[in-house]
């Protein structure tokens, strides 16, 4: 049976992450990017991230966006960089409620 060496990193919550902007630091930090996090509040990590399972960042960071649009949080990939940054059409219903500052 084959083996190989190198398996391509796989975007996806771990238990131990708990908030989104320690599990940005984790796939920033394995997959050798930088983390610009350019918003005031850390949030939980809601039950749908924990269906977010892609060696792909653009897809992993765009179903993550999906996830804390209510929040008002955008989070995409530029080059080597994972960016965190407040949406810019957001609607007056965001709620503090998930924020753990």
């Amino acid at each position: 049976m084959e083996i190989p060496l190198y398996s391509s990193y796989v975007y996806q919550a771990s238990p131990m992450d708990g908030t989104l902007k320690t599990m940005l630091e984790r796939w920033a930090r394995d997959s050798n990017m930088q983390l610009a996090y350019s918003i005031q509040s850390d949030y939980t990590l809601y039950a749908p991230v924990a269906k977010i399972n892609t060696t792909s960042i653009q897809q992993a960071v765009a179903e993550l966006s999906v996830v804390y649009a209510q929040e008002g949080v955008t989070v995409s990939a530029a080059g080597n960089r994972i960016l965190v940054q407040p949406s810019s059409s957001l609607s007056g219903g965001a709620s503090p409620a998930g924020s753990a500052k």
